[in-house]
Order: structure tokens, then sequence, then C-alpha cells
């Protein structure tokens, strides 16, 4: 039975990346980043529901609950290291504007702005092969359509319907859009230390950090599997989120059909083959980085046995962590490719009724908490 968590912040929330931000450190400002990671809501999602369940709190003798998972058990080299999840399975995170699901855009759209006019849109398409890159030989690099030059990536979230467009090959309407800005914005402090003999300002202890106020029609949610209704809270709670001390309105609610874009007709040449593209909707984290970024998902090529990977636009990488709340321990940082990355395939006909396999799939590495979902579009030369 699929429950969906609600997070709404009660007021600004910090959620940091794998940016050093110690004593001396060459940083003049840690900024939030939004949304956060499936590593922070994890945490407070079992955290609440061992309270919820048992009364567990991190300094009181109820032991751990099993069926949540590890929680850092063994030995100190392994606490930093992601908890096994027990039969706990994770999806996400989404955005969720005034009760309409939102999903990152697949980075293939492309906007320039004339003076006094309003924002062109387009697609990426695929250059001609290079002979000889960085990459390798036989790379073809994503290219803007309609010779929009010198314009910008897109980086919104998309509805369902908008989300479809871009899947089947076209642009999304503007209304279909939803901009970060209009969503949450960053906010500017400057902390102190504070001594806790004097309860006064300690001299030359001052840091700066931009926290994220969402606003209030905003949610991030996450699809919770795996235990029963009697590990989820009911009504409304307030949790811990985030570093900073700042908290979170929390409510569950029942999922009676989990909510996924429809996949769409993938074109097909006269020479049978099939054009298709692998969008990831949720961060993904491999094994092997260089070759998911050069060749897709490993579990592309165990399901479509002919499909090549044609090119790729990815983004950044980025590196995310957490803390062991049981064992008060940093976690480990481990690189993810941002959510939006698409790679594009070719393969052959015959491979084409696997795909629905693909769509909504997890793949990669931590798959319990979420990571690596994909969904399956289409392009055209």
């Amino acid at each position: 039975m699929s429950r969906i968590w609600s997070f709404q912040a009660l007021d600004t929330l910090f959620f940091r990346d794998g940016t050093p931000f110690n004593m001396n450190e060459p940083v003049a400002m840690l900024k939030s980043v939004f949304p956060p990671s499936m590593m922070t809501l994890q945490g407070a999602i079992r955290t609440a529901m061992a309270y919820y369940r048992l009364g567990w709190t991190s300094d009181n003798s109820i032991p751990w609950p099993k069926e949540l998972g590890d929680a850092g058990e063994s030995e100190l080299k392994d606490w930093g290291k992601p908890d096994y999840l027990g039969d706990l399975r994770l999806f996400g995170p989404y955005l969720m504007w005034k009760g309409e699901r939102l999903y990152p855009s697949p980075r293939i759209l492309y906007r320039k702005r004339k003076e006094d006019e309003d924002w062109v849109y387009a697609r990426f398409t695929l250059g001609k092969v290079v002979e000889a890159s960085d990459l390798g030989s036989g790379i073809r690099f994503p290219l803007a359509e309609n010779a929009i030059d010198k314009g910008e990536a897109l980086e919104v979230w998309l509805t369902s319907a908008g989300m479809e467009a871009v899947l089947s090959g076209d642009v999304p309407s503007p209304e279909h859009m939803f901009n970060p800005s209009d969503g949450w914005k960053l906010e500017h402090r400057v902390g102190i230390k504070r001594s806790d003999l004097t309860r006064t300002a300690v001299e030359g202890h001052l840091y700066s950090i931009a926290l994220t106020r969402p606003r209030p029609e905003l949610e991030v949610v996450v699809r919770v599997e795996g235990l029963d209704e009697s590990w989820h809270p009911m009504g409304t709670q307030i949790v811990p989120l985030g570093g900073e001390g700042r908290f979170a309105k929390v409510t569950v609610t029942e999922e009676l059909t989990p909510e996924l874009p429809r996949m769409p007709e993938v074109a097909t040449t006269k020479e049978g083959i099939i054009r298709f593209t692998v969008s990831l909707l949720t961060p993904g984290t491999y094994i092997d980085m260089d070759q998911a970024v050069r060749n897709g998902p490993p579990e592309v090529k165990e399901i479509c046995p002919s499909a090549q990977c044609i090119s790729a636009s990815l983004g950044k990488a980025n590196q995310i962590g957490g803390r062991n709340m049981v064992k008060n321990w940093p976690r480990d940082l481990f690189p993810v490719l941002p959510a939006g990355g698409t790679w594009f395939f070719e393969g052959k006909i015959e491979d084409l009724p696997k795909l629905n396999l693909l769509h909504g799939a997890l793949t990669g590495e931590l798959k319990s908490y979420g990571f690596g979902q994909v969904v399956i579009g289409t392009w055209q030369e």
C-alpha cells in the first residue's frame, strides 16, 4: 500500500550540498539547495515512523526498529554509508504546486528572450557525428534547433501534461512550465556562535548562509511503500527537516494510483530503427559513473540489448551526503547525476515492446531510496 508524505515548510529551510563549510574554509557563503535530496527526506520519514510507532528518539533507550532497516549498528567506518532500508521503499522526491504534481524538465529544452519580446523556446536536436572529441569519436552533440543561439538551457519543472509534451518530441506551452523562482527564494542570513557559559556572542565567529523560503502552496512529496498503515502517522505532524533547526509540516495520505506521465509512441524509421530518450525523474548514482555518462543507465542495455547511446544532455554532477541521526555521524558524499539528465538512444524495432519496462523504472544504485527513476520519450532527426 502506497502512502504520500507531503512536506510543507513552516518557515525557511536549509539543505546543504557537498560544499565544505568549516572554519577557515574559503567559502564566503553557503547556499541552501532545493528541493532536498532523498538522503535528507528518508531520515525525516524514518525518524517520524520510529517515533510514531515506538516512541523512539535519538536520546532515549528504545532500540531502533529493525522494520526500518539498518541504522548504523555496524562499525564506525560504515556509519557514513547509506543504510539498508529493510522493507521500506521510497520514490521521489517530487514537487506539488497547489495540488498538482510537478516533474523536473528533461535537459533538452532551450530558450532565448529578445529585447521587449517573449521567450522563444526550442528543443535540442543532435548535430553531425564528431570524429574526435574529449569523449571519443563518433559523438553527436546536442544543438539548439531553429537557430536559437546565445540562449540558455531551460531548467524548469513541468506539469504532467508538459512532461508528456516533451517526451512526445514537442515543446510544452508556458502554462505547463513552473519556474523555480515562482516557488522558492533564497534569504541571506548572518549567524553567530553563542557561548553557553555567558549566553553572548563569541567574538570573531560569524558565518553567512542563504536559506530557502518555499511558497506556502509548494510541497515536497515522497511516495512510501513497504510498510503497513500502522507505521504511518495519522493527520498532520511537525518534524525536523534539514539543518539550522528548521521544521516542516508533514501530511500522510493514501495514494490509490501512482502518478506518472504517459509514455509516448516511439519514433521508428523505415529501416526499423527506434529512437527514444531516457530521462531522469530523480537523481541517479551508478557504480561506474563514467560509463553511465557515456552509455546511459546499465538497465537500458539489459532490457533492450540493441540500444546504443547516441548522445546525452546531463548537466553537472553533484555530491550529496546527509547525517546518521542514530549515531550522530555525517554520511559520506557520493556523486549523482541531476534529475532531468537525458540520453538519446537508437535500437532495433524488436526491442520496442520492452521500453514499457523502462518507463518509470529505477536504475543504478540505491533503488530503495528512489534514485535513478527514468521515463521514456522519443526523438527524431
